[in-house]
């Protein structure tokens, strides 16, 4: 696939737009709404958006560095989907009514010390139980305990930290001869390729001083925490033993969805107050700041993928966070411009 902005660059679309595609509002401040209705009728395709959204990225990730990877096979799913809504495969949603919404107060609690995520939380679950969500307070498992965060990292690190040293021993070519983490972190701060120190290797340095082997009693006991924690003791037992169709706690948590392996989504709760100072997570990335955003995550069970994304969406367009707050760079490609090169080239493909 050619980059997305050497094909628009093809069309000159950007300066010389058909009256016909003037008319499509910005995608910086589309709704889902918006989008499901050009699409429902047929104002654009799926292709059309993807297509929009990649040279979006193309254009301005340079100065956001927001995106880690993009989907390879994007365009395909696009064309896929377009093929579906033209045979009527198509889903709507049926909001948060009826939903019961379980909340792990003992996690929340624990982790996040933020006034002003803690208040935005609160209005977040009257704001759902508004929308006729049943809100289940205190959905905690057994193993919602203070300190697991901690278990669960030591577990990670020296996890990680074995299996690099053995993947590096398999290699049957290492010209850099790199044996560890230790290895690791100095080639890349050594290699100008490695865009170091822009990407802080600060984690890295931390995985490969931790003192714990997978064969010490400390990680064994780790391990122990994490596996249960990934079963009936953590987000299953809460989603189970209180009968809650989703659990609810702001992104900032020691959440510990991801050992469970279940789907979750994210969405914007709050942004820092205007008059904060900026605190950094590592040298280049900024944790709390004047309007940085923070979240809202909601996970399910496994495979309830489509519950998921209808609480999150009936939330977000009930809350409309995300246009409490002007963006920090915009990019002046948009989906009418993606149509005009299409409408130009026809047989472009990508």
């Amino acid at each position: 696939m050619r980059p997305p902005l050497l094909i628009l660059d093809q069309v000159n679309f950007l300066t010389h737009p058909s009256q016909q595609t003037q008319l499509l509002w910005s995608l910086s401040y589309a709704s889902i709404d918006d989008l499901r209705d050009g699409l429902d009728n047929g104002k654009f395709s799926s292709l059309d958006l993807v297509k929009t959204y990649l040279a979006r990225i193309s254009q301005t990730d340079e100065m956001l560095h927001a995106v880690i990877e993009i989907n390879p096979d994007a365009i395909e799913i696009a064309r896929t989907t377009d093929e579906e809504r033209k045979r009527g495969q198509t889903r709507g949603t049926d909001g948060l009514a009826g939903i019961r919404v379980g909340v792990p107060w003992k996690i929340v609690r624990d982790s996040v010390d933020d006034i002003h995520i803690l208040r935005d939380f609160e209005d977040s679950l009257l704001l759902m139980k508004k929308l006729g969500a049943e809100i289940v307070h205190d959905a905690n498992s057994p193993a919602f305990k203070h300190g697991w965060t901690q278990e669960n990292r030591l577990c990670s690190y020296s996890m990680i930290r074995h299996m690099t040293s053995r993947y590096l021993a398999s290699l049957d070519c290492n010209p850099d001869n790199l044996r560890d983490l230790d290895d690791v972190v100095r080639y890349i701060e050594s290699h100008e390729t490695e865009d170091f120190p822009r990407y802080s290797v600060d984690t890295l340095r931390k995985m490969a001083a931790s003192p714990y082997t997978v064969n010490s009693q400390e990680y064994q006991d780790a391990l122990k925490t994490r596996l249960y924690m990934g079963a009936e003791g953590g987000v299953l037992g809460a989603l189970e033993e209180h009968n809650c169709d989703v659990l609810v706690l702001p992104t900032d948590s020691d959440n510990p969805t991801n050992l469970a392996g279940f789907p979750s989504i994210n969405i914007p709760l709050g942004f820092g107050p205007a008059d904060i100072s900026a605190e950094y997570a590592t040298p280049n990335l900024v944790d709390r700041g004047p309007n940085i955003p923070y979240g809202l995550l909601f996970t399910a069970r496994k495979w309830h993928e489509a519950r998921l994304l209808q609480v999150a969406y009936a939330y977000e367009q009930a809350s409309k966070t995300r246009d409490q707050v002007a963006l920090m760079i915009d990019s002046n490609i948009e989906l009418r411009h993606i149509i005009e090169a299409r409408k130009r080239s026809p047989r472009t493909e990508s």
